[in-house]
């Protein structure tokens, strides 16, 4: 009888993406030639995650933004929800769109890369042979400065000569913080490697976000090879761009962009973010 009487219940809380995901998991392999590769396939599955997040950080804003002290203050906070939805709408879009020319750029099946200890470099060779685009060099800085709306943000980065060994491969770390109009707002450490080709792969990062000086989440921590995590992701390869992952913030993309943008010209996809040293 319980188990009868949850039926409809869990029924109606299935939305029809999750029957969409089980049908493309367990497609066959021979589908033919219109059938959708797993890239593209993994695309649509990070879109959907994408899509709601950003409406869970919504609804989250309209309750923080109900509570206010007065109606200004409410309104105010309730404008601020939905322009940041909206931003992250966009995103989402942005990075679907730029999965999907990865997939063709890099004709890739499935991303399950084979991390070999052996094909990378140790933080000596890779200080002495660095990628031009994403120079591990310990002891570089690099700075970065962009106004908007909320105010002046700068984003501090330093390859420290600290390591971190993950999957047997030791990685550099690189330390980021931002600041919003001088008050720290996110602090992490980033780890990199660089493969005997030249080609820098993330490995990961620890990373708290403040707010009055308190953390209040660390959810963009990862590491590869950790269940349910991740994988190694190849940030440069050669002089094309990689494809960072980012969470739904602006923050968090002019970091992202700035992360994967070593070169002495502003982002292209993020005017207002400008190397300031």
């Amino acid at each position: 009888m319980k188990i009868a009487s949850l039926k409809p219940r869990l029924e109606l809380i299935t939305p029809p993406a999750v029957a969409l995901a089980a049908a493309l998991l367990v497609a066959p392999a021979n589908a033919g030639p219109h059938a959708d590769d797993p890239c593209i396939v993994t695309a649509r599955f990070m879109r959907e995650a994408g899509e709601h997040d950003a409406l869970a950080d919504y609804n989250v804003a309209l309750a923080n933004a109900n509570n206010g002290p007065n109606a200004a203050t409410r309104d105010r906070s309730a404008k601020r929800a939905k322009r940041d939805y909206k931003e992250a709408q966009e995103e989402v879009k942005a990075q679907f769109a730029a999965r999907k020319k990865l997939c063709h750029d890099l004709d890739e099946i499935r991303y399950n890369p084979e991390i070999n200890p052996a094909d990378f470099l140790t933080s000596e060779e890779v200080a002495a042979n660095p990628n031009p685009l994403f120079p591990l060099v310990p002891g570089t800085t690099y700075n970065y400065r962009a106004e908007d709306e909320e105010g002046i943000e700068t984003i501090a980065f330093e390859v420290t000569h600290r390591t971190r060994k993950i999957l047997g491969v030791t990685c550099l770390v690189v330390h980021d913080a931002v600041h919003l109009d001088g008050s720290l707002i996110e602090d992490t450490d980033d780890w990199f490697a660089q493969d005997r080709d030249g080609n820098v792969w993330y490995f990961g990062e620890s990373t708290a976000e403040y707010e009055d000086g308190l953390i209040t989440t660390t959810d963009g921590a990862w590491e590869a090879g950790v269940m349910a995590q991740g994988q190694a992701s190849l940030c440069l390869r050669s002089q094309r761009w990689g494809k960072p992952t980012a969470r739904n913030s602006t923050t968090t993309k002019r970091r992202m962009q700035a992360r994967c943008s070593r070169s002495t010209r502003p982002s292209p996809s993020l005017p207002g973010l400008i190397p300031t040293a």
